[in-house]
């Protein structure tokens, strides 16, 4: 059976005690908001870099890569002559101004 027990409690001066302090309770929530506004721009900063830093590397690694088959390729031209003609006969279809 269900027994109903009376509470009397009155939410009036718990409520009045923060407004007459000057209201630290909203002071707090409003403080923990600027902080996680805060906290949110820097992780938004951060990220951003993190992106761009990535974003960099790997065109870094690919340049890089490109490089090293290029300095193979030109070793094995300098030993093969039909292999030098066909780089020197591609760089001047790429490049017919250039001499």
């Amino acid at each position: 059976m269900a027994r109903v027990v009376q509470f009397q409690h009155s939410f009036t001066q718990p409520l009045a005690a923060p407004l007459a302090r000057g209201g630290s309770g909203s002071t707090r929530v409003t403080a923990v908001g600027a902080v996680l506004s805060v906290l949110s721009v820097v992780g938004s900063v951060a990220v951003a870099a993190g992106k761009y830093m990535e974003s960099t590397f790997v065109a870094w690694a690919e340049a890089r890569r490109e490089r090293e088959e290029d300095r193979k390729l030109w070793a094995l031209a300098l030993t093969d002559s039909r292999l030098m003609a066909d780089l020197v006969a591609l760089q001047q279809h790429a490049d017919p101004f250039k001499h």
